[in-house]
């Protein structure tokens, strides 16, 4: 759990944060705790029970800087509709119809009436939409979209659009939101349809090639 903390760096720490805020704020305290400073004797006696009780330690400014990138973010009603009317952090499971194998999304928010999903993601201020895009390449954020596409079809039978909803770290917190596109989403079940006969192989050899 300690080594888990450590590699809990700034910038997940605060996506992390924002995604509780936005969709489930009262899990925080049986996920997080504010520590004060670990120099002193009850900050090291903080420290060390929330790292026994599995919390992710935070500092006091960055749930700051969270409540404000949420709250600004769900003060647009249209935002707030989108995160009020659906399943937040709703896990899905489905037997894949041709291959036979598991498979699993756990979407930000599904909203079934709207055939919507919605995925949150923190970036820095003032980003193009040319370099919003880059971003959604090199991150492989194209590929989650497909791939809960491909699973939510499965589950309801429909086709589902998938909106990114992009929110600014620094202020004024801005928030932009995104469809991807129909060409991205093939492009990327062109990844994803080897690599899950790839995996079903894998299951039924107990063969796992390396990376």
């Amino acid at each position: 759990i300690e080594y888990r903390s450590r590699l809990f760096d700034d910038s997940v720490k605060m996506e992390s944060l924002v995604h509780l805020f936005m969709l489930e704020p009262h899990n925080f305290d049986s996920q997080f705790a504010v520590v004060p400073d670990r120099r002193t004797k009850e900050g090291k006696l903080a420290y060390e029970g929330a790292i026994r009780d599995g919390k992710l330690v935070v500092k006091d400014e960055d749930v700051t800087q969270a409540v404000n990138i949420s709250e600004n973010a769900m003060s647009d009603p249209f935002i707030a509709n989108l995160f009020t009317r659906g399943k937040n952090e709703h896990s899905i499971f489905c037997k894949d119809k041709d291959l036979g194998i598991e498979l699993k999304i756990r979407p930000d928010a599904l909203i079934e009436e709207m055939n919507t999903i919605v995925d949150i993601k923190t970036i820095s201020r003032g980003m193009s939409k040319f370099g919003i895009q880059s971003l959604v390449r090199t991150r492989k954020w194209d590929i989650q979209a497909a791939f809960y596409l491909y699973v939510a079809k499965q589950v309801y039978g429909q086709d589902f659009d998938f909106i990114h909803c992009f929110v600014e770290k620094d202020p004024p917190y801005a928030v932009r939101l995104m469809r991807i596109n129909k060409q991205s989403i093939e492009n990327a079940m062109k990844e994803i349809l080897p690599a899950l006969v790839n995996f079903k192989e894998s299951i039924e050899t107990n063969k796992w090639p390396k990376y």
